[in-house]
């Protein structure tokens, strides 16, 4: 008995190393075996310890090639633990305290001997066996997996990087569940990331993942795959997941180390909000046969905080939250549902195109579910609710009812918009628009071409005060207000460039409360017509008219290079239309009345940027009758034209004809051809040129002699010719009872006309041969002839005086005193049997009063006797 126990003990010291050797063998050629079909050569270690249950190595490395890279693995404190099944042996735990990885990109053209595939085997491939998922766990897999610490270095797009860290995994039985954790370290950051996998049912899977940094969770991945069951459509997956991120990571350097390993663009990306949370879930499902995204069918729900301000470049710095719902049908998206509460402040540099006196400094973005009943029953709106708020120099608000279309193609449509604005000093050019607010209302649609917007009833924009570009002239209006209704905008931006960008057109309104400019009476003004345009042109026309009654049409064309042109026409006629000129004008004189006719005056303005002003205009004068002062006239024609530019100031007329004027002595038909040119900052101190100057007088002719005349000298020297005056017309409008005349006068009067009146110093006229009668009754004389021999003579021989020479000087002084040196020579038949006689006689004379006379006495007509009339009632008034 004790022998066999001997025996049976030799056995066993014998079988056990023996079976080591055997396990050992076949434990060699299984991976050897493993090894070789995975591209695995150079298999090294040192320290093997190897036991029934285990195997570990002090240190172990391989190369593993394939045909365009090369990995050197190499571990330290390698062990692994067998488990004997009926099944053979498999690995329960693969433990490695570190792990080094150096991985070499190899050129494709390599001709390393290596590189090359044994004749008729096929190349190694680098891949891991198949692993059926929902099979039993295969052998080679261990159910732990452990790697302590981990240094790798590889190919990257930067070239090589590295990689820091340490991981682990457990499988179950049949492979899932399971789970793995890896956490690399990169410049002080820990990235840990865990995930676990799971069966859900017979044709899917589950799995969820965590992501962690510097151990403080920030994101949560639950989903779900299966494939079609049951009732369902076969051949299709389901897909479904919720994505929770808590707190957004600052993701400055993760990109940055992101960007070493991936292909991406240069990004220089702001820092992440530290308070900041997303979450995102979804229900989708595809057909398994088909590119995935481009079948999708199912849902989708987002929902994002941002407690923080968040710089996202281009946009600004964004906080808020947004919640959206959108469906999806074989990869066409529709929103279903959306609210939004952000705000952008510190805005990029999109917000430089906006005028800064209008650019806000902050924008609130409000997005509700609207009111479905604004928008067509038929059309797949989705309804929402808009308010957009701007804060800053400019305040702003703009609410809509907004519905966008869910499907395809793309479009919006808005209802009940309503925005209002107000904004600081704002210039436009030289002008400045105090306070501007603006108040618009009505509806519109936009595509993926172009947004349409129509102004509806009550738009408004109101300025209360504007100065104008020259202070100097105290040009400003107040309270305007344009009224905009009906008014329709158009902005094109999916054409072509030369066919996008903002167009208008509609009816427009103008109300100006005062209009104040040295040329005009202050008063209120206003605009009524039609405006249309683009951003290279627009055109103004309409009809202005004051307060005063005037009327006037205006067009304002607005030009591709910069170009301004104004045209105006005004046409007034009668009482009615002189009245309304006269409270228009500020300089319209006073004393002028028209009460028949017509005045018609048409303007052009050519504003250039950059340039100087040109205008050129025309002032048609149609049968005009009326009065200056105390003088009448009637039938005045003619044209005046004007023209502006280069700094000078051009004013002409050529034949302008008046049929009479009538001071108390008629004249005309007159006639004037002439022309004004001066420096436009010194308009009043031009050249007057006169070509003709007429006027038909008692018979006879009055002419201005041709010249040119200074307006900066004054007094200016004009000579009057007179011309075969009908002395018995002259002696029968001067109010002397009985005296009359034959004979014609000529004559030269040199006038002296300055700021203050006329004069006539050294004027001469006679008779033209063979002179004429001059008749006085005797008895006009008789008194001052009475006890004077001398004074007798003369009144009996003008009585019936036959004269062959008459001679006058004429001196008229501007304090209205006219003197006549009066030179005579000739005889009466009837005294002294016809003797020569010659006569010389001085004679003054009040021409302001001579005029009154005869004015009152009825020459000219009823108003200016009127007139007069007044006149002297109420100089007595003032002497009483």
């Amino acid at each position: 008995m004790r022998r066999r126990h001997r025996v049976g003990l030799m056995v066993l010291v014998l079988l056990v190393p023996f079976l080591v050797i055997v396990m050992a063998a076949w434990v060699w050629l299984a991976v050897s075996e493993s090894l070789e079909a995975n591209g695995i050569e150079q298999l090294e270690w040192s320290g093997m310890d190897l036991t029934l249950t285990s195997l570990a190595f002090e240190r172990f490395s391989l190369v593993h090639r394939a045909p365009r890279s090369q990995t050197k693995v190499a571990a330290e404190t390698l062990s692994l633990t067998i488990g004997w099944q009926w099944t053979g042996p498999g690995v329960e735990t693969l433990d490695i305290s570190r792990l080094e990885v150096d991985g070499v990109q190899r050129s494709q053209g390599s001709d390393d001997e290596t590189d090359q595939s044994t004749e008729g085997e096929p190349a190694h491939e680098s891949a891991l066996p198949d692993l059926d998922l929902a099979g039993d766990k295969p052998g080679w897999l261990p159910r732990r997996i452990t790697i302590r610490q981990f240094d790798a270095e590889l190919p990257c797009v930067a070239g090589r990087c590295r990689l820091h860290g340490s991981a682990s995994a457990l499988f179950g039985p049949l492979v899932l569940p399971a789970t793995a954790q890896i956490r690399l370290r990169h410049e002080g950051q820990m990235l840990s990331l865990e995930t676990e996998a799971g069966r859900g049912s017979d044709t899917g899977y589950t799995a969820q993942a965590t992501l962690a940094i510097n151990d403080s969770e920030h994101a949560r991945l639950v989903t779900s795959w299966r494939t079609s069951t049951g009732h369902e459509v076969p051949g299709e997956g389901h897909w479904q997941g919720e994505l929770t991120v808590s707190r957004l990571p600052q993701t400055d350097w993760m990109l940055t180390w992101l960007g070493q390993w991936l292909p991406m663009p240069p990004l220089n990306p702001p820092p992440a909000p530290e308070y900041a949370s997303i979450n995102l879930d979804w229900s989708l499902v595809a057909p398994l046969d088909e590119p995935m995204l481009a079948e999708l069918s199912g849902s989708l729900s987002l929902n994002a905080s941002l407690p923080q301000p968040w710089p996202l470049p281009g946009i600004g710095h964004v906080q808020g939250r947004i919640q959206l719902e959108a469906l999806a049908d074989q990869g066409r998206w529709s929103p279903q549902t959306a609210e939004a509460n952000l705000k952008l402040t510190n805005l990029a540099g999109w917000i430089t195109e906006i005028p800064l006196p209008l650019r806000p400094e902050a924008l609130n973005i409000e997005l509700n579910p609207g009111d479905p009943a604004l928008f067509p029953p038929k059309a797949s709106l989705l309804p929402l609710q808009l308010k957009l708020t701007g804060r800053g120099r400019s305040q702003m608000e703009l609410t809509t009812g907004l519905g966008v279309e869910t499907g395809r193609p793309w479009r919006a449509m808005f209802r009940n918009l309503s925005a209002k604005a107000s904004m600081p000093d704002l210039k436009v050019g030289s002008w400045t628009l105090r306070n501007p607010e603006a108040r618009f209302n009505g509806q519109g649609e936009a595509d993926s071409e172009k947004l349409k917007l129509r102004f509806g009833q009550g738009s408004r924009l109101k300025v209360p005060h504007i100065d104008g570009p020259d202070a100097a002239n105290a040009l400003w209006v107040d309270g305007v207000e344009a009224m905009l209704d009906s008014l329709e905008l158009q902005l094109v931006y999916g054409a072509a460039e030369s066919d996008s960008g903002l167009s208008f057109k509609g009816p427009l309104t103008l109300d100006a409360r005062r209009f104040r400019h040295p040329a005009f009476a202050t008063q209120s003004w206003s605009f009524s017509g039609n405006m249309a345009g683009n951003g290279q042109s627009a055109l103004l026309e309409g009809t202005l008219a004051s307060d005063a009654g005037l009327p006037a049409s205006l067009e304002l064309n607005y030009g591709p290079d910069s170009e301004l042109i104004m045209r105006s026409r005004v046409e007034v006629s009668g009482e009615a239309g002189s009245e309304a000129l006269g409270r228009t004008l500020a300089n319209w004189p006073e004393e002028l009345v028209f009460s028949q006719g017509r005045l018609e005056a048409v303007l052009q303005l050519r504003l250039v940027e950059e340039g100087k002003p040109e205008a050129d205009g025309q002032l048609g004068l149609h049968r005009l009758a009326g009065l200056y002062d105390r003088t009448a006239w009637s039938g005045l024609d003619g044209t005046l034209d004007l023209e502006f530019g280069d700094d000078r100031l051009t004013l002409g007329t050529e034949g302008l004809t008046l049929a009479q004027v009538n001071p108390g002595v008629a004249l005309g038909p007159v006639t004037l051809s002439a022309s004004y040119q001066a420096e436009t900052d010194q308009w009043e101190a031009g050249q007057l040129r006169v070509q003709q100057a007429t006027a038909a007088l008692l018979g006879g002719r009055a002419s201005a002699i041709p010249g040119k005349f200074d307006l900066a000298s004054w007094p200016l020297a004009v000579d009057i010719e007179l011309d075969r005056i009908d002395l018995g017309e002259l002696l029968s409008v001067y109010p002397a009872e009985g005296l009359s005349g034959t004979g014609r006068l000529t004559g030269l009067l040199p006038l002296l006309v300055g700021p203050d009146g006329i004069r006539v110093q050294g004027g001469k006229v006679m008779a033209t041969a063979p002179g004429g009668v001059l008749k006085l009754p005797a008895e006009r004389l008789q008194a001052m002839a009475r006890g004077n021999q001398a004074m007798g003579l003369v009144a009996d021989a003008l009585a019936n005086f036959h004269y062959s020479v008459l001679n006058t000087t004429i001196d008229y002084k501007k304090d209205g005193k006219l003197t006549l040196g009066l030179h005579l020579k000739g005889q009466n038949p009837d005294v002294r049997d016809g003797h020569p006689l010659v006569f010389n006689i001085n004679v003054e004379e009040d021409i302001p009063a001579l005029l009154t006379s005869l004015q009152l006495s009825g020459r000219v007509n009823e108003a200016v006797t009127e007139k007069v009339r007044e006149l002297i009632r109420k100089r007595e008034s003032d002497a009483d």
